[in-house]
C-alpha cells in the first residue's frame, strides 16, 4: 500500500543545508575582514560633503533629544500610574489625608487601574464611607462607571453589605433615585 508523502529527500549538492559546508562545491563568497570593512565605511563618510556630515550630526542630536523626551514622558506616565494606584490604595484603606494629599498634587480623581477600578469603587467595596463622600465631593464620577466585570461602585458596596456607602452614593445621584418636586402644580 502506498501513501502520499510531502517529504523531498536531499540531493548531494544540498549538503550545505546540513551544516557540512566543506562538502559544497563551487565558489564561496568572499568575506571582508574587519580592517577592510572599516576602510569601506570610512571612505563612505569621507566622500560625503560637509553638509551631509552636519545633517547626520544634527539628526544624531535630535535623536538624543527625542530619546530624552520619550524617557521623560515614560517616567511621567509611570509616575502618574504610581500616584493613581496610591490613590486607590488610600481609598481602600480609608486614608482620608492620603487621598486629600494625592488629589491636591493633581492626581486624577477618576483614575482607573487595569481592571478599571476607581477610587470610589475601592472605597465602596471596602466600606469607606468618608472616602466615598470626599471623592464624590471632589467630582468623582461613579454613575455608569463600571469595572471589567460590569460592576459599579453601588454594586460593589451592595455585594459587600456596606449600607452606609449605599446611602452616600444615593445622596450623590443614584441612577435609581427619582427626584419628585411636590411643590409644582
Amino acid at each position: 500500500m502506498s501513501s502520499l508523502s510531502y517529504f523531498t529527500p536531499a540531493r548531494e549538492e544540498e549538503l550545505l543545508w546540513s551544516g557540512n559546508a566543506g562538502a559544497a562545491t563551487g565558489p564561496q563568497p568572499s568575506t571582508l575582514g574587519g580592517e577592510e570593512a572599516r576602510r569601506f565605511y570610512q571612505s563612505l563618510i569621507e566622500e560625503g560633503d560637509g553638509g551631509e556630515r552636519r545633517g547626520m550630526e544634527q539628526r544624531a542630536r535630535e535623536n538624543r533629544r527625542g530619546r530624552a523626551s520619550r524617557q521623560q514622558a515614560s517616567t511621567t506616565s509611570a509616575t502618574t500610574e504610581l500616584e493613581g494606584l496610591r490613590l486607590l490604595r488610600c481609598a481602600q484603606e480609608g486614608d482620608l489625608s492620603g487621598v486629600r494629599g494625592l488629589l491636591s498634587r493633581g492626581v486624577d480623581v477618576n483614575f482607573q487601574d487595569s481592571w478599571w477600578w476607581t477610587g470610589v469603587m475601592c472605597a465602596a467595596a471596602a466600606g469607606q464611607r468618608g472616602v466615598v463622600r470626599l471623592l464624590l465631593q471632589q467630582g468623582a464620577a461613579w454613575v455608569g462607571v463600571v469595572d471589567t466585570q460590569g460592576r459599579d461602585a453601588r454594586e460593589l458596596a451592595r455585594m459587600a453589605g456596606h449600607s452606609g456607602v449605599l446611602e452616600e452614593l444615593d445622596h450623590y445621584g443614584s441612577p435609581w433615585s427619582v427626584v419628585v418636586n411636590i411643590d409644582s402644580p
